[in-house]
């Protein structure tokens, strides 16, 4: 697993001097085996936001196209590019004549295809988004054409760990787990993140609630039979993670989404909510480059920010078209169903594969992937937004007889905690309102919990901790 120390700082503040590779020693002596520690240095200098105003094919050329720009204050440029899915209206990072970033070094006026090409629209592996090979980097509304882009934001160190050695560690299978070690490992506290701004790579001013989550509870009580959801109640403030508040998950005269769980052990959990207003949209850049650099591609704004949340959580979610999903069915498969994944495969299903259904119809794999006909497209205008909680065996025999192990079985596999369901769209509303001002709730988080966990106290005697680490550790540091 990757780990961006960038992101780290969101919730430890960590001496601007830190060595990384110091700190990946530590942590594999106290935590986990560290496999290696790399720096991204993209020494990005002069990258600007630019809209792309025409696009024209270039004959006998290939994939080239000649690009014109708005590159602010009323001027324009052209430049070649092999990039798809350019098109006019949309805004791409820019390389101006004169910019420089450590994989092309300075950029010039060139001739290419026959063609004057200023400057370049850069790929994604330029900037530090590994995965997205000669793909444009597209930018949202966040930047105006001509604004610069922040050179701090490309830059970031990222520590690579063991996957084996934290397999019993679901806890760290997510950055603020990770950040919850390193604090102790640093001997500093603990702080709720602050939302990162176009500003710079880290911490914006905004500093949001913390969650009502409990150690070892959720914040959310289903019924004690499955099938019903349920409205919200609090439990005391115990982690500093940022969130919005439960109150505001409830809003007045919305409607509850019936959800329905056949199994409970199959499913200790299913949170969801419904919302509108969240038009297809790029994430914002600094978004895209914390997930490039722990190993994802970007897509969109939607996928790249439920993406966000599980590698930050370690929370996996998914969404779905509300005008295709207005309910959920946990259940088990039909003996020889056939259903078709969002990577486009008909699959065959056996009795111990467990669905999500709609009306007794399956729309996604639990735990592994959704299916290809509820995914949200471009002109989807309402979502259902679920955060589930599955047994690890179930999703882990499914994963591995279709031989479709993703992000997320990867986590469900380690028995994650079921109080995240909630608090993982406790979070997402946090971050989507900062990308989607328009956005507004039209259900209350529904949520079905048949048996929620009680918490647990664990006695810890201080003269017993003495003698396993060989001193004395004092109570303020304990």
């Amino acid at each position: 697993m990757l780990i961006s120390l960038n992101w780290i700082r969101d919730y430890v503040d960590l001496p601007a001097d830190l060595d990384p590779r110091e700190l990946a020693e530590r942590f594999t002596r106290t935590t986990a085996e560290v496999d290696g520690v790399r720096r991204i240095e993209v020494n990005a200098r002069g990258l600007i936001c630019a809209r792309i105003t025409g696009v024209t094919e270039i004959p006998g050329s290939g994939n080239k196209r000649l690009v014109a720009l708005d590159v602010g204050g009323g001027r324009t440029a052209e430049t070649v590019s092999v990039a798809a899915e350019l098109a006019p209206g949309r805004q791409v990072v820019y390389a101006p004549v004169g910019a420089s970033v450590a994989a092309f070094g300075k950029l010039t006026q060139a001739t290419v295809a026959g063609k004057s090409s200023a400057g370049m629209i850069l790929p994604g592996e330029a900037i530090g988004i590994e995965k997205s090979v000669q793909e444009a980097i597209f930018l949202s509304s966040e930047f105006n054409p001509g604004d610069v882009l922040p050179p701090d934001l490309f830059d970031d160190w990222v520590i690579e760990i063991d996957n084996k050695s934290i397999t019993n560690r679901p806890d760290l299978w997510g950055h603020y787990g990770i950040a919850r070690e390193i604090a102790a490992i640093a001997s500093r506290g603990l702080q709720p993140a602050r939302t990162p701004n176009r500003a710079d790579g880290h911490g914006g001013s905004q500093n949001p609630p913390v969650s009502p989550l409990g150690k070892g509870g959720g914040p959310i009580h289903g019924s004690r039979t499955a099938g019903d959801s349920a409205r919200t109640k609090v439990r005391p403030a115990l982690r500093p993670y940022p969130v919005v508040g439960l109150d505001e998950l409830n809003p007045a005269g919305a409607k509850a989404i019936r959800i329905h769980i056949a199994d409970a052990a199959a499913c200790p959990r299913y949170s969801a909510i419904t919302l509108e207003g969240v038009p297809t949209q790029p994430a914002p850049l600094w978004m895209q480059l914390r997930l490039g650099h722990v190993g994802q591609r970007p897509i969109s704004g939607l996928v790249d920010l439920t993406n966000y949340i599980m590698m930050d959580l370690g929370q996996p979610m998914h969404a779905f078209d509300a005008a295709k999903v207005d309910g959920i069915e946990v259940n088990w498969a039909k003996d020889g169903e056939r259903f078709k994944t969002l990577d486009g495969v008909e699959r065959s299903l056996i009795p111990s594969d467990l669905m999500i259904q709609c009306r007794s119809k399956s729309v996604a794999l639990a735990g592994v992937m959704g299916g290809l006909e509820t995914e949200v497209e471009e002109n989807t205008t309402a979502l259902l937004l679920e955060s589930a909680n599955f047994d690890p065996a179930v999703v882990r025999k499914t994963a591995r007889r279709l031989g479709l192990r993703s992000e997320a079985s990867a986590r469900f596999e380690k028995s994650l905690d079921p109080a995240h369901t909630a608090l993982a769209i406790q979070r997402f509303v946090l971050l989507a309102r900062t990308i989607y001002p328009d956005m507004r709730l039209t259900s209350v988080l529904s949520d079905a919990y048949p048996s929620p966990r009680e918490s647990l106290t664990v006695t810890v005697k201080p003269g017993h901790v003495a003698r396993v680490v060989g001193r004395e550790i004092p109570f303020e540091q304990a």
